[in-house]
């Protein structure tokens, strides 16, 4: 393969971001970025600690990629500033007093 040549679809990583809630943080969600394939698997590597159940559970994930037909793409941290300008707390890291629907 040439260095100029586009890579196949399976080498490419596609920006994501997602929220996801977890028992400890009632009422919260965390909003996140990931270019790994699978969204669940980069919440398994903020939560590594063993149970014998989840204390998380995705809520809801989507490309990130604005809609105006640019390609541009935006991160977690687009996400958070929009969320502290609709007035939503963030509670700690990235963690915000918020609803999926936000």
């Amino acid at each position: 393969m040439q260095t100029n040549e586009i890579l196949p679809d399976a080498h490419r990583r596609t920006p994501k971001v997602y929220a996801y809630s977890d028992t400890s943080f009632p009422g919260q969600l965390k909003v996140g970025y990931t270019t790994q394939e699978l969204v669940e698997k980069r919440i398994g590597q903020q939560h590594p600690i063993k149970t014998p159940w989840k204390t998380e559970k995705l809520q809801w994930w989507d490309e990130a990629f604005y809609d105006d037909g640019s390609g541009t793409a935006f991160s977690d941290h687009d996400l958070h500033r929009y969320l502290k300008q609709m007035g939503k707390v963030n509670t700690a890291g990235e963690w915000y007093i918020c609803t999926v629907e936000d």
